[in-house]
């Protein structure tokens, strides 16, 4: 769970309580991006070291159909396009290039995940340090409760 300051009237910053700061910040997780198992194996039997993984945190949203990886993760890692699609939002449409990363979770013990074809996006406007939307197609495969009038949610994969 992350806690969330808020800056008052006269510039002091005020610890938020757990619900009032999942409120503000919705569900964020500590996740780090690398190298997709393959091509990390290709960059070892190459004897070229891996780009190391990127740090940062990712939003749960049940109203993304896909998941989605920051574009400039994916360039910062050396990765190309494995495919383009077409993405629906709130300004319209735009075609996005889908890549294959490999997610982690480093606030608890879950093994990392796969995503072959994650949506890229510029996520630096959304701010928070996000760097990767989890989606339904994520979801679906998880248990997910939100407990906002306490402040807290869960994540589990059967």
């Amino acid at each position: 769970m992350t806690r969330a300051q808020w800056v008052d009237a006269s510039g002091h910053a005020v610890l938020l309580n757990p619900k009032d700061s999942l409120e503000l910040n919705g569900p964020l997780l500590a996740v780090e991006i690398s190298l997709p198992h393959q091509l990390e194996q290709d960059y070892k039997l190459a004897t070229q070291s891996a780009r190391a993984p990127v740090s940062g945190k990712a939003i749960l949203d049940t109203g993304a159909n896909s998941s989605c990886v920051d574009q400039g993760v994916c360039k910062a890692l050396g990765l190309q396009p494995v495919d383009h699609v077409i993405l629906g939002h709130a300004g319209g449409q735009s075609v996005h290039p889908c890549f294959s990363v490999t997610l982690g979770f480093t606030d608890f013990f879950m093994r990392p995940i796969e995503l072959r074809r994650a949506r890229g996006a510029n996520l630096q406007y959304v701010g928070k340090g996000i760097i990767a939307i989890l989606g339904r197609d994520l979801l679906s495969r998880m248990r997910f409760v939100y407990n906002g009038p306490i402040g807290r949610f869960e994540i589990s994969v059967d």
